[in-house]
């Protein structure tokens, strides 16, 4: 019992001592991890979209559509000159090239693509708008010239026929034209 006593006594002299603290009141800030980060909702890791690798030195011409599909010119830009013809559906040509997809903008020609078919590898082809816009350039400096004939210049009716002079006569002279052999007919 002596030591019933004693361990008593020791624990009130340890509990007056060593009073319990209060805990601090929370604050807002020691919450605000859970709203960036709260424990109840999924995130989706973001989804990787690449832009697909446009082929510099092939260019697209032109894009139709026909009744079996489509039909895609493409130029090389080491030889412009030369056209290559791809339909959809046809097998590849002799430089390895088959047209896969054609994806069309229906806002803005110049963003349609086309994806090809090139030796097993993809190749997204779309048009140079600089190569489009010299070509414009050219038009406009060939149309822009005065054209020149041999022909002789057409009277117009607004002139004021000119004073005869004393022996020409004030008539109109009259077009000559050459007879046509007539056309025989079949039955």
């Amino acid at each position: 019992m002596p030591h019933f006593i004693t361990l008593v006594s020791i624990l009130a002299l340890l509990t007056l001592g060593l009073e319990a603290a209060l805990p601090k009141d929370p604050s807002m800030i020691d919450y605000s991890p859970l709203l960036s980060r709260s424990p109840f909702q999924i995130k989706k890791p973001p989804v990787i979209t690449r832009a697909p690798i446009i082929n510099n030195s092939l260019t697209l011409r032109g894009v139709s559509m026909f009744d079996d599909g489509w039909f895609v010119t493409v130029v090389d830009r080491k030889s412009p000159k030369e056209r290559i013809f791809l339909r959809e559906g046809a097998a590849e040509n002799s430089k390895g090239l088959k047209l896969i997809k054609v994806d069309k903008n229906a806002d803005d020609y110049l963003k349609t693509t086309v994806v090809v078919n090139n030796g097993g590898r993809q190749i997204t082809i779309g048009y140079n708008s600089a190569d489009i816009k010299s070509s414009i350039a050219k038009a406009t400096k060939v149309t822009s010239k005065p054209r020149t004939t041999n022909r002789p210049p057409i009277p117009s009716a607004t002139k004021k026929p000119s004073v005869p002079t004393s022996g020409a006569s004030t008539r109109r002279p009259r077009v000559r034209r050459t007879p046509t052999p007539p056309v025989p007919r079949s039955k």
